[in-house]
C-alpha cells in the first residue's frame, strides 16, 4: 500500500516546530519562560511528570517501619501469618509483604508482595543481612 508523501511530510514539519522536553526545560525554545522563567509550557510538563517522580509509593519505604528486625538467633515461628517488610539493596527500598506459608525445615517462606507479587523466599541470607522487619505478628 502507497500512502502519499504530502501528508508524512506537513506531520514532519509540524513535528519539528515542536520544542524538546529538553528546551523547554532549559529555556531554549525561543519561548518566553523556560525553567528558570517558570512558563506555563513548564510548569504544565512538570505537573504531568510529578506522578512519575514520585519516590514511594504505598507498598515501599526509604527505612522501616516499627517492628522488628529478624536476627539470625531469632526462632522462624515469629514469621507465621506475620506482615513483613523486605529490603532490597538495589534501590534501598523497604518493600511490604505478607507471609503466606513458612517451611522452617527448608529455611523458606513464601510471601505476597502488596504489589500482588508472589515469591519463594530464602530466609537465612535476608535474615543475616538484617533485611527482614517483622511488621505485625498474628
Amino acid at each position: 500500500m502507497l500512502t502519499h508523501p504530502a501528508p508524512r511530510m506537513r506531520l514532519f514539519e509540524m513535528m519539528n516546530r515542536l520544542s524538546t522536553v529538553y528546551q523547554a526545560l532549559n529555556g531554549e525554545d525561543g519561548k518566553a519562560g523556560g525553567a528558570k522563567g517558570g512558563g506555563k509550557k513548564v510548569r504544565a510538563l512538570e505537573a504531568a511528570c510529578l506522578p512519575v517522580l514520585t519516590p514511594l509509593s504505598p507498598q515501599m519505604y526509604d527505612k522501616p517501619s516499627p517492628g522488628r528486625i529478624l536476627s539470625p538467633k531469632d526462632p522462624l515461628t515469629l514469621l507465621n501469618n506475620a506482615t513483613i517488610e523486605l529490603y532490597w539493596p538495589d534501590d534501598g527500598m523497604w518493600y511490604r509483604a505478607d507471609i503466606l506459608s513458612l517451611n522452617v525445615r527448608a529455611r523458606s517462606a513464601k510471601v505476597h508482595y502488596a504489589t500482588g507479587d508472589q515469591e519463594l523466599l530464602e530466609l537465612d541470607e535476608v535474615i543475616a543481612d538484617g533485611h527482614l522487619n517483622v511488621v505485625n505478628m498474628r
